[in-house]
């Protein structure tokens, strides 16, 4: 055994399980002393666990329902496809409209109900164009940039 060998079992074997077990020793102590005493760690904490759910949860049911459609898609006629297709560009094109009266009507009854229906718009169009661009980089498909 060499000495690059006994410095990866030496990692794998020692060193990491260490280095896991204490992340996760103080974590646990971190959490335990921030929900027995108030103040603004455990709002922030409970703030940052409630968004990491509610990601997981968003992305288990993306996963979700991407599996029925590419069911449903692969039972389809390639005519009643393309009609799906043309439903969506037209979709597309008519969502920033309602998109807009939504936000009219929320601003007019709450201001705050408002930014955070079109904040969490906003990031998830981020999200698709990012998914797109990554796709298109990844299939060398002509990107946004050009």
């Amino acid at each position: 055994m060499d000495r690059k060998e006994f410095l990866k079992t030496l990692w794998t074997k020692f060193f990491k399980p260490l280095i896991i077990l204490g992340v996760l020793i103080f974590s646990v102590r971190f959490l335990v002393r921030v929900f027995t005493q108030a103040g603004t760690e455990r709002f922030i904490t409970v703030i940052i666990l409630g968004f990491i759910i509610l990601v997981t949860i968003a992305h288990l049911l993306g996963l979700f329902f991407q599996n029925i459609t590419n069911r449903i898609k692969s039972k389809m006629s390639d005519k009643s496809l393309n009609n799906f297709r043309i439903f969506g560009k037209v979709m597309n094109y008519l969502m920033p409209i309602a998109l807009g009266m939504v936000i009219y009507y929320t601003w007019q009854r709450d201001g705050i109900s408002a930014l955070v229906f079109f904040g969490g718009f906003l990031i998830f169009q981020i999200i698709e164009i990012v998914r797109k661009e990554k796709l298109a980089t990844t299939s060398g498909h002509k990107t946004l940039r050009g």
